[in-house]
């Protein structure tokens, strides 16, 4: 697969043919960092995105073997992901001359989901393991410490959500043990507590027990974080809170690691912040841009301002928190009260979009990004949580005037969380490349840029925000459940998107304005359902250009 693309940054890439995604370095190349990630799962967004957005840096990141990771309900073997991260650290062939106490990666970033209990899904529940067991794998971070002292470490886990995984079995309580979940901590009212007893007598007590269980254990593994980031062995921690409620037994987890935190004087050292599937590539970003020893000023505008102090659907805190927190883990910086002391400062722009309530507004996030003195990352936010994909009005705007092309970066899926924490990475990384000089001018990098924009818009654009919709109803027709396809409706339905997208995006469609004039896609658009549901779709694709 070969790209070569025209963009507003690096205009030298045109003179090259260039390899897509997952190719080394041209004869003569320095071969970029090479970073190890254990994901949060074996999903697109928690694998392909990281190493897609490493890659337009010109790192090489290693993930275990996909048949280590689990699928949806079944969990990662992690034990068998531990010896590989052993192996790998230790024993990967060397690229450069190491001294023999240099790991031969140049930093680790671990999903404490996956290493502790085999993924997201895993850690809602007891089946994956008991707090023995969980505490016993995290000891690998203390092996590797000790073993490689300055080596970078970075860790993110998850602050359970309340409602418990739709795994087709559990639809007689599951919202009910969530809303149990929301109220039970300070229902004062004599309405809820009415309310508690109907559902209380809707949850089984062996359920709601496994409940309390698997929070309490999440807790404890919680609480030896803190321990190995006081210890100095998590170079950066960060807790990051699942799909979540204004109210619920969430919020005295938090609070009391946002007590612990402060007491043992770790803020530097851990953060605590809205999201969770977007963490592996703000941690990728983040790693980047502390081996590169750089840090952009990113200047932060509302397309809708007084969205900024809103709460955006499955989340509990205001927006402008959630996009500085992500944008400080990313290794970004943002202007003071002040501003910039001089424009020239600003390096980057990030539009954030919530404004979808009519055209004009769309029209204006447009103009925002057309009008910008800077690079652009634009995160595409749905403030009504209803179909958590991109604005096709502003898409539209973007793609016919060749605006697209010209993000460094770009989100538009799911959580606002989800949406920045990808665009903020994207963009980030991307700004790393025209500001190092030993990577600048790899023309597969910019292959890898135009990719990551391909699939972002097939995938929020296209699919979440188009086709989705109407799938979801076809499948309700058909009495299938969308979030648990067999793997019969899977394929039946992976057919018929394969129809449905080609049908919009074929070898011949102009995508000029997504990837720049000079590329083509070169092979039919291949897509699947990697979970066998319809929430979710991975798309595979060859490129072209020159």
């Amino acid at each position: 697969m070969r790209i070569r693309l025209r963009g507003r940054i690096l205009i030298a890439a045109l003179l090259f043919g260039v390899p897509v995604l997952g190719q080394g370095p041209s004869p003569g190349q320095t071969q970029g960092p090479r970073l190890l990630l254990i994901p949060l799962d074996d999903r697109p967004s928690s694998v392909d995105f990281p190493v897609r957005i490493g890659a337009i840096a010109g790192a090489t990141v290693v993930t275990p073997p996909r048949e280590l990771l689990g699928r949806f309900t079944q969990p990662a073997d992690a034990d068998a992901v531990q010896r590989w991260m052993r192996t790998t650290i230790a024993l990967a062939p060397r690229r450069t001359a190491r001294p023999r106490d240099t790991a031969q990666v140049d930093a680790v970033i671990v999903s404490v989901d996956l290493l502790a209990y085999g993924g997201l899904v895993a850690s809602r529940t007891l089946e994956s393991g008991n707090v023995e067991q969980a505490l016993a794998r995290l000891q690998l971070l203390r092996e590797i410490r000790a073993r490689y002292p300055r080596l970078p470490i970075y860790a993110s886990a998850s602050l359970m959500r309340l409602a418990p995984t739709a795994d087709g079995q559990n639809e007689g309580y599951r919202e009910a043990l969530a809303r149990w979940a929301e109220i039970a901590p300070d229902s004062m009212r004599p309405a809820e507590a009415e309310e508690l007893v109907r559902l209380r007598a809707r949850i089984p007590e062996a359920i709601l027990t496994a409940y309390r269980v698997a929070r309490a254990r999440n807790v404890r593994v919680h609480e030896a974080l803190l321990d190995l980031s006081a210890e100095g062995v998590l170079t950066h921690l960060v807790f990051t809170q699942d799909d979540a409620r204004a109210r619920g037994v969430h919020l005295g987890e938090r609070e009391q690691l946002t007590a612990q935190i402060a007491r043992r004087r770790l803020q530097e050292r851990i953060s605590i912040q809205s999201g969770t599937d977007e963490f592996g590539m703000l941690l990728v970003a983040r790693a980047l841009t502390a081996l590169r020893g750089r840090s952009p000023l990113v200047g932060v505008q509302y397309v809708a301002p007084d969205d900024s102090a809103r709460l955006m659907p499955f989340e509990d805190r205001p927006l402008a928190e959630t996009v500085r927190a992500h944008l400080r883990l990313a290794g970004a910086r943002i202007p003071d009260a002040r501003g910039a002391r001089t424009p020239d400062e600003v390096a980057l722009q990030l539009v954030v979009h919530t404004a979808r309530a009519t055209p004009e507004r769309s029209v204006r996030a447009a103009a925002l990004v057309r009008e910008s003195a800077y690079p652009v990352i634009l995160a595409d936010v749905d403030p009504s949580g209803s179909i958590q994909g991109a604005d096709t009005t502003l898409t539209d705007l973007l793609v016919s005037s060749g605006l697209f092309a010209s993000l460094v970066g770009y989100g538009g899926w799911n959580t606002a969380g989800n949406a920045v924490g990808t665009a903020v990475a994207h963009g980030v990384v991307r700004w790393l490349v025209a500001h190092d000089s030993s990577v600048a001018l790899f023309p597969d990098r910019q292959a890898s840029q135009a990719a990551f924009l391909l699939d972002r818009w097939l995938d929020d654009d296209l699919y979440k925000s188009r086709i989705r919709p109407a799938l979801v109803a076809s499948v309700h027709a058909r009495g299938w459940d969308p979030f648990r396809l067999t793997a019969a409706q899977t394929a039946t339905i992976e057919s018929e998107l394969r129809v449905a997208v080609r049908g919009r995006v074929t070898m011949t469609t102009d995508l000029s304005g997504v990837i720049g004039t000079r590329c083509r896609v070169t092979s039919p658009i291949d897509v699947r359902l990697p979970w066998g549901r319809t929430f979710e779709a991975a798309f595979d694709f060859a490129l072209r250009c020159g």
